[in-house]
């Protein structure tokens, strides 16, 4: 059974230099804080030069750093480009097909119409209205007479 070795994990985290340990904490704050990119720097991240440019930064950084600097720079990287899917002003262009799926999304199933919704809310009263308890406005005259 082949288990991790504990001498190379220990050389591995105690060669880190002051910088990449910097870096680890920063990096480790933006991808816990819940923070996104900002809205106008995405139209740059979204694209496939930016892709390249990024797989062969984490390329170099794996040839060239310690493998914890590059395993969080991965994370990162996964982070940023998830980001900027999601608020890409491309993605988010407005259309009829966009529209109609929202205004869907929306609205529930319609199963009354709006009178007859409204009708169904009315209460009926819990007593009943007699000449005992009722008795009509019109009736008491205050000093008029009848003609």
């Amino acid at each position: 059974m082949a288990g991790i070795n504990l001498n190379k994990v220990n050389k591995t985290i105690t060669s880190l230099k002051i910088s990449e340990i910097f870096f680890i904490v920063i990096a480790i704050l933006y991808l816990f804080s819940g923070t996104s990119i900002n809205y106008m720097v995405t139209q740059y991240v979204n694209n496939i030069m930016m892709y390249v440019t990024l797989i062969i930064i984490a390329i170099l950084l794996h040839n060239f750093s310690n493998p914890v600097v590059v395993f969080i720079f991965t994370l990162v990287i996964i982070k940023i480009v998830i980001d900027s899917n999601k608020i890409n002003p491309v993605n988010n262009i407005s259309n009829e097909e966009n529209k109609v799926k929202e205004l869907k999304s929306l609205n529930s199933p319609i199963k009354l119409t709006l009178e007859e919704e409204c009708v169904s809310k009315i209460q009926n009263p819990t007593f009943v209205l007699n000449e005992a308890t009722y008795n009509p406005v019109n009736t008491k005259l205050y000093n008029a007479t009848n003609f």
